[in-house]
Order: structure tokens, then sequence, then C-alpha cells
């Protein structure tokens, strides 16, 4: 019997308009009503992730940073790993040498090296209400920026579909202290080696004294692929990268045909 269900949001809960819909809070709800525990498990940084912290209202912890902060709605922090200031160095001096676009986050602030994506980021931000809107800022001096903060994780933006393989390459250079994730068709995550959503979901489960065997996770991406294959029941949304539903024991629907809640029903409330 499923009593946790892990849920990543960019391109599974969350289709391109960056919404969730009636149908996927619904059968989320139903589940709640049941007695299960329903987590978000996502790549995005506290500031992204909060603007669905106030539609959702869980109660459970939220799994950012793909694994590396586990935090409550309310700020409250669970575990947080913060990534060495010398492996996050490593990785924009590649990104500085090759002029390739990245984003690190601290203090409700995108620091920022130019790209399409992040005038779009910085759109949908003005869109949402003034207190959760993040802050915008150009990085001009990046060694004094992560000499005096800390951060979570490096993200590579590369919109170009040629170049992507190119710049993903030259990243996995860092494999000996990182892990170098694919989290959409665009974004490369560099974290901490042996950070994971499934190490964080192993910590919010042992929370709850669930077993690993009640767990259900469901994703799209890379990033998603530890989680899906902890889980007793692993599902891959129908418009997941290959290795993904390679490694489920379950493909949905699309993100577009509300994969989640059709996951949800077949798994928990049609059992």
């Amino acid at each position: 019997m499923i009593k946790l269900i892990a849920i990543d949001l960019d391109g599974t809960l969350l289709y391109k308009n960056m919404t969730i819909t009636l149908e996927n809070l619904e059968a989320i709800k139903e589940a709640q009503d049941k007695g299960i525990k329903v987590v978000v498990a996502t790549g995005r940084p506290f500031l992204f992730t909060r603007p669905y912290m106030e539609i959702l209202n869980f109660d459970t912890p939220y799994i950012m940073y793909n694994g590396g902060s586990i935090i409550y709605g309310d700020g409250t922090v669970l575990k947080e790993t913060i990534m060495p200031q010398s492996q996050i160095m490593a990785a924009v001096e590649l990104c500085e040498q090759h002029n390739t676009s990245y984003m690190l986050y601290g203090n409700d602030t995108v620091y920022y090296k130019p790209s399409k994506r992040v005038e779009f980021l910085k759109e949908m931000s003005l869109q949402m209400e003034e207190h959760l809107r993040a802050k915008f800022e150009l990085i001009t001096d990046y060694k004094t920026l992560i000499q005096e903060m800390d951060f979570g994780k490096v993200l590579i933006v590369e919109e170009d579909v040629e170049e992507y393989p190119v710049v993903y390459k030259r990243m996995q250079t860092l494999e000996e202290t990182n892990d170098i994730l694919q989290s959409s068709s665009f974004y490369i995550e560099i974290i901490p080696k042996g950070v994971s959503k499934a190490k964080a979901l192993e910590v919010v489960a042992s929370k709850y004294n669930i077993k690993q065997s009640e767990i259900m996770a469901i994703g799209d991406q890379e990033n998603d692929v530890s989680m899906i294959k902890y889980a007793g029941i692993g599902v891959a949304m129908g418009n997941a990268i290959d290795e993904v539903k390679k490694q489920a024991d379950y493909v949905t629907l699309t993100v577009k045909e509300n994969g989640v809640a059709h996951a949800i029903k077949r798994f928990v409330l049609e059992t």
C-alpha cells in the first residue's frame, strides 16, 4: 500500500504555463484525505518553489535542489547541503571560459549570466504577487560572489539544441566531485556528489516511518531517475526522457494529459 507520493514539478506536475491543473490538485487532495503523505521533489530552489507552496499547502517538507535541501513551507530547514566553494568556482569558471549562461540562487535572488530563459523567468516573476517575486542580479564579479555567499548548486542554461550536448560533455569533466544532471532540454544541474532526490526522499520517509516499498515517485527527467529507482513504485511521465521510462515500473500519461492524476488514481485511489 502506498503511503507517500513524491512528485516532481516541471514537466510532471507543471505544464508549459507553469500551473497545476484542477484534476491534478483534486487527485492529490483525495490521496491526502486517505491519509497519504504527498511531497514535492524538485530541482528548483526555495524562491521558485514557494509560489506552489501556497497552492499546495502541504504540511510535509519540500525536497528542493535535487535533494540538496529539505525545507517546510514556513522556511524551517529539515536538512540542507551547501555546495563546496571550490566546486562552484570550477563549474562557473568553465561557463565563463566558454561564455555559457548560468544561474546561482541565494538570499531570494537569482544571480545570473544573461539568457532568454532568465528573461522568461523575470517576466514570470513579475506576474506573481509582490511577496513571491524573486530578485534578479546580473553577475559582474563571480569570484567575489562565490567567496561571500553559500549556494546549493550551479544551474547551466543552454537553449541551443546543437550546443546543449557539447556543454553537457564539457561539464562532465567535473564528475569526480559533482553529479551532472539533465533537468530539462535546456538546463544542466551541477550538484555535490551523493546528493539526490532519492536520498532526500529516504530522509522524509524515515520521518514518517514509511517503508521504501510504500513510496511512489513520479518524474520525467534525468534528475528524477534516483527517486524513481528508489521508490516501491517508480512512475515515468508519458513525456519523460527514455532513460526515465526505462527505469520506471509504470509509464503514465503525459503532463498535458494530467499524468500525475492518472498515476495517483491507478495506484492509490483505485486500490
